[in-house]
């Protein structure tokens, strides 16, 4: 630069301070333009480096030949020195540090990174596959050797779900990715990852440690968020005349229910009572309004027999939508689990199984299971000749389960709608001998019988999702005799009556899932009673 065009530089900043002469720099505004196309960013630093009485240092050879190229085009209005920094500096994509006056540029940077996350790695598989091939199968030997047997799926029909989810290190692989995307000249080294303290540091140019940070930003938003499952499992001891299973278009939600205004309810799922009849027009009102006051209309909507309602006013318009196996309640109805049970109750004897609330985080499962454990052994013989014939015996510990297992996997979108995937199972005995207290250790499995649903659904906060059709069978017999009379061998028979008896049996989830707000805080009262718990626990 000639001495000429460095007087000119140093009089420009001189002329632009907004402030007084013996005010410090980074109280000061410049203004600043180049006309001048040979004019490199290394002599405007320079030259405010001389102004401001400041040191300067390029940490490597590719930031200085990044500095030494002409800048062109420029022409700041009363900025600060460190925005003129970002400017001149960040916007070529290098990082710098302004401290104790020293000014240092590099081409890369190191930031660290804090996660909340769990070390461990969670990972299961569900297997749902029903086949016409009696010869027996192992389930480890299903999803490890016969991973791409096109034979054996051609002959089967198979549902697998495998989830395996180690997030440290794939963390650590999209990161690794979203920095080295081949835009960059710069190829980025691995993050060193530290999942015990949570920690994770980057090193790479300024933007790509700007990719980094954002798509952490939003990871640690997604992560957070959770999701209270509250789930009823009842079980319905069906009478004959529903022993095909319960009819739900006869359920009725005056039975104790509100809608979210908390105004009450009387909707009825289906064509009951006193519907129009069928050949009603479209579009006429029903003469029964089951939304009590003035928010909702109740329409006939002609051949297919459904009922629809639409907004009069601001009001939400609550929904009932058909899914595989049951419903789905929205606009925030609240069904009242004693109104359920009156309901179930007309179809046969009903009681709570089980009834858990649990909270899950983001995409992590909820496991629930309700039964028992069956152990039985094996026992293996091993026969050696080497030195004469020795037979040695091992026994080798097993178990079934018995009982309901529902799995329940939640995702949140952006918008707080809430999708799940809900495979619930059930597993009875297939003979009802194998249902008694056994007086020795069992040496063989039990046959079982299992019957699986498989549903993925999306609901919005606070929905109800209805799932039935789990029917169980058990055979019994029903003993009516004599006292003592009817015990006397032989001649007992003529005292008592032995009839076989079949019970149907049906599960029913009630499953209401709500997305908690963790930064919200509230009283603790007010928590709890949106959770379904009363007053009087506090």
């Amino acid at each position: 630069m000639s001495q000429y065009r460095l007087i000119k530089l140093f009089l420009a900043f001189l002329l632009s301070s907004t402030l007084a002469f013996g005010a410090s720099c980074d109280r000061r505004l410049f203004s600043i333009k180049i006309s001048d196309d040979n004019t490199s960013i290394k002599e405007i630093l320079s030259q405010l480096s001389s102004t401001c009485d400041f040191s300067i240092i390029v940490a490597d050879r590719n930031a200085s030949s990044i500095l030494s190229q002409d800048a062109t085009g420029i022409n700041i209005k009363s900025l600060s020195l460190s925005d003129i920094f970002d400017i001149l500096i960040t916007h070529n994509d290098l990082s710098y540090t302004f401290n104790k006056k020293v000014l240092k540029v590099a081409t890369t940077e190191s930031r660290t990174f804090k996660i909340d996350y769990i070390t461990s790695i969670r990972e299961g598989r569900a297997v749902t596959r029903a086949s016409t091939d009696s010869a027996p199968t192992e389930l480890e030997n299903l999803s490890d050797q016969n991973e791409n047997n096109t034979d054996l799926e051609s002959q089967e029909n198979i549902i697998k779900i495998t989830e395996k989810f180690d997030f440290w290190t794939q963390l650590q692989a999209e990161i690794l990715a979203i920095m080295n995307n081949g835009i960059e000249h710069f190829a980025a080294p691995a993050p060193v990852v530290n999942p015990n303290a949570g920690l994770i540091t980057v090193t790479g140019t300024k933007t790509q440690i700007n990719r980094v940070a954002r798509y952490i930003n939003n990871l640690n938003k997604s992560l957070k968020k959770q999701v209270m499952i509250d789930v009823r499992i009842i079980s319905i001891q069906l009478e004959n005349e529903f022993s095909k299973g319960i009819d739900w278009s006869k359920f009725n939600l005056s039975f104790n229910s509100n809608l979210g205004d908390g105004s009450p309810s009387s909707f009825k799922f289906g064509r009951r009572g006193n519907d129009p009849s069928p050949n009603a027009k479209a579009g006429t009102r029903s003469n029964r309004i089951p939304f009590q006051g003035t928010k909702y209309e109740y329409s006939y909507t002609g051949e297919d027999g459904d009922w629809i309602t639409r907004e009069i006013g601001n009001a939400a318009i609550p929904t009932m939508r058909s899914i595989t196996g049951g419903f789905i309640l929205g606009g925030g109805v609240d069904i009242n689990l004693e109104g359920v049970i009156n309901f179930l109750e007309t179809k046969g004897n009903s009681k709570v199984i089980s009834s858990p609330k649990v909270m899950t985080m983001n995409n992590q499962q909820a496991i629930i299971s309700v039964g028992d454990n069956i152990n039985y052994q094996i026992t293996s013989s091993n026969v050696s000749s080497d030195t004469g014939t020795t037979v040695t015996q091992d026994v080798t510990q097993y178990s079934t389960f018995i009982g309901i297992l529902l799995n329940i996997l939640p995702e949140v979108s952006d918008d707080g709608k809430i999708m799940l995937r809900i495979n619930p199972s059930l597993n009875t005995f297939k003979y009802q001998e194998d249902n008694v207290r056994q007086t020795a250790a069992r040496s063989i499995a039990p046959d079982t019988l299992q019957k699986k649903l498989s549903t993925v659904v999306q609901v919005n906060s606070g929905d109800t999702i209805v799932l039935g059709g789990l029917i169980s069978q058990e055979t019994g017999k029903n003993v009516n005799k004599v006292p003592v009379l009817g015990d006397i061998p032989a001649i007992g028979y003529l005292f008592k009556n032995v009839t076989d008896s079949l019970r149907s049996t049906e599960l029913v989830f009630i499953i209401t899932p709500k997305v908690v707000n963790i930064n919200e805080t509230g009283n603790v009262k007010d928590s709890l009673k949106s959770l379904g718990y009363s007053d009087g626990i506090l």
